[in-house]
Formats: structure tokens, C-alpha cells, sequence
């Protein structure tokens, strides 16, 4: 019986394990062949499809979203260029577009196997910047977004800095937005409102309808009464 429950325990850890890196690999698929975060039910139909990491590079370009922005015309060096402003933000150097316009002209290499190379291939500042748009993409998806604008906002202003991280996450309201150490008490000397584990200093209105606090993830705006969220009225 122990016997089993530790065979049980074994695949259980090897199933989370292999996850995490499949998930890590697609978040960024979809940053270097669309330029944008996965969305939820895009990132989990993928991780439910039992296909290895090269099988599901491979169907991307059978996508209709991938058809329409690369279709037949698109030369071999425009879409290479264009991976690499995706994933790096820079364009690749000389020699490099030289190789893989050979590689995929020549049919040596694939267009699906070309992304995967380059983007597990990355080192120093393009790692970093891919790490960082990997980690907000996740989060993106991992908050239940589907918007597929949105998905390409939120990486708009990602960079190799870890701050702009935690900015992007913060500004759009995505887990693992830090709650940072703020001050004792507000400019003013007030109190800070407290909702849903953020810190929010209450701006005081002039006509006397009490205290106005600004939600800076939803860009709502609330009247308050006292500092309990149940004394709020407004959007």
C-alpha cells in the first residue's frame, strides 16, 4: 500500500513538475508569434492538449489568427525580423538574419522550429526581457484574461528591468502585484482605506459628501461615508 501511495506521489510531482516549463514555453509562443500574452482559455486548451512543446508550435501555424499575420507573401526575413522585435524588443544582427533566411529558404528548418530555437536560445538582456514579458503573460492568463487587445497592451511596457514587472502587474491588476511598504499615515495625516489587501489614501471632497478614494487597478471611483467599505456608494 506505501508502496503505491509513493509511486501515486511520484507521478503526481512529475506531472506538476513538467507543467510548469510547457507552460513557461507556450506563454512565450504566443509572445514571439503574436506579440502578445496568452490568453486564459488559449494557454489552457494548449497545456490540456497532451502535445509536446514542438507539437503545439507546430499547430500554431494552423491558426487563423497565425494565417492572417503571416500569410503566404510574408518573406522569410520580414517574419525573422518580426520574431525578434516579438520577443526582444531589438532587431536581429546581420549575420544572424543572414543564417536563418538561409535556413528556413533552403527548408532546412521550419518556420514553428525556428521560434523555438531563438526563444530558448536567448541570453543576457533578451533573456531577461523574455523571463519578464513570460512572467506578466502568465499572470495575465493565470487572471482569467481573454481580451485580446489587452494582451497586447499589457507587454507594451515590459523591459528587461524586474520593475517594470511589477509596474505592468500592478497597473493592470494582475496576480502577484506587490503590495509595497507605504508611509504610517497618508499626506494628509488620514488613515489608509484598506480593500482587498491594497492600500488606498482617501482624498477629502469639498462639499462635504464625505471621503473620495481612487481604485487605481479598476480606475473606479467611490464617495465613502467612514472608512468600511459597506458605507461606500458609486462605481
Amino acid at each position: 500500500m506505501l508502496k503505491k501511495l509513493l509511486l501515486v506521489l511520484l507521478f503526481i510531482t512529475t506531472v506538476l513538475n513538467a507543467t510548469a516549463p510547457i507552460e513557461e514555453s507556450v506563454a512565450k509562443l504566443y509572445i514571439a508569434t503574436f506579440d502578445r500574452a496568452p490568453d486564459a482559455k488559449g494557454l489552457e486548451y494548449w497545456l490540456g492538449s497532451g502535445l509536446s512543446i514542438e507539437e503545439i508550435a507546430k499547430s500554431f501555424f494552423d491558426q487563423e489568427e497565425t494565417q492572417e499575420k503571416y500569410p503566404a507573401e510574408y518573406s522569410n526575413e520580414d517574419f525573422i525580423i518580426e520574431v525578434y522585435r516579438n520577443l526582444f524588443d531589438r532587431d536581429p544582427d546581420d549575420a544572424g538574419l543572414d543564417y536563418w533566411i538561409e535556413e528556413l529558404e533552403s527548408g532546412r528548418v521550419t518556420r514553428d522550429y525556428f521560434i523555438l530555437t531563438v526563444m530558448n536560445g536567448a541570453k543576457g538582456d533578451d533573456e531577461k526581457i523574455l523571463d519578464n514579458k513570460t512572467e506578466v503573460g502568465l499572470a495575465f492568463a493565470h487572471g482569467g484574461r481573454n481580451d485580446a487587445d489587452e494582451a497586447h497592451k499589457v507587454l507594451e511596457g515590459v523591459t528587461a528591468d524586474p520593475a517594470s514587472v511589477d509596474k505592468t502587474l500592478c497597473e493592470f491588476g494582475l496576480p502577484g502585484c506587490p503590495n509595497p511598504e507605504l508611509p504610517a499615515d497618508c499626506p494628509d495625516g488620514s488613515s489608509f482605506i484598506t480593500h482587498n489587501g491594497t492600500n488606498y489614501c482617501p482624498v477629502t471632497s469639498t462639499n462635504g459628501t464625505g471621503k473620495v478614494w481612487l481604485d487605481r487597478n479598476l480606475g473606479a471611483t467611490q464617495v465613502c461615508t467612514t472608512f468600511d467599505d459597506s458605507a461606500c456608494y458609486g462605481d
